[in-house]
């Protein structure tokens, strides 16, 4: 969907609700002016003593959802929608001890390497939702996703079940170090980071 180019003083919104109440916790609304081709809009809005998100086992996940809307003069609009958590995490790594600190307190991952299948495309929502559920049953707390990125669902459902992800990318081996190498590598990771940050 796209705006009329010639809209003038369209209306950005932005809208924060906790989950999965669905309570407003934050909210900005703002005129800005579109011109021919693309425009850079920001708005600023800010929460209030927010629940930080952490693992099951500990102060559980908190999450809040951002809904965004773009209306022109005709109405005509853009809208968009996303999940997201808040928290801090501290990776402190000595000669004898690698720690997490999510929110400032030390936590012992249970974790285990998580690969449900060669091919991506045998993988739904149902058999993550009995992967996850049988993970946390054990007491599992963390899962690694080693060097290929799962699916969205995957994503979303250990940011609902509490379970921290450590992540890999697939540059995890031996691989040229020329320049045009290199900046395929951060194109790479660079797009894994856009499509994740907002799990927290």
């Amino acid at each position: 969907v796209a705006l009329d180019a010639a809209a003038q003083g369209a209306v950005l919104t932005a809208r924060v609700f906790s989950e999965p109440a669905g309570l407003e916790v934050a909210h900005v609304s703002k005129t800005v002016q579109l011109g021919q081709g693309t425009t850079d809009v920001t708005a600023s809005l800010a929460l209030n003593a927010p629940r930080l998100w952490s693992t099951w086992d500990r102060d559980g996940p908190s999450l809040y959802r951002l809904e965004l809307d773009l209306c022109g003069a005709a109405g005509s609009g853009l809208a968009s929608r996303t999940t997201f958590g808040i928290r801090t995490i501290e990776l402190r790594r000595t000669r004898t001890e690698t720690r997490f600190f999510p929110n400032g307190k030390p936590i012992y991952l249970r974790g285990a390497t998580y690969w449900p299948d060669i091919y991506l495309s045998k993988v739904d929502r149902a058999r993550y939702e009995r992967d996850l559920a049988a993970a946390v049953r054990v007491g599992i707390n963390a899962l690694r996703v080693h060097v290929h990125v799962e699916n969205d669902e995957f994503y979303e459902l250990c940011d609902r079940m509490g379970i921290a992800v450590l992540q890999d990318s697939d540059l995890n081996w031996a691989f040229p170090t020329d320049e045009a190498f290199a900046k395929r590598a951060v194109s790479v990771v660079g797009a894994m980071i856009r499509r994740l940050r907002n799990h927290p």
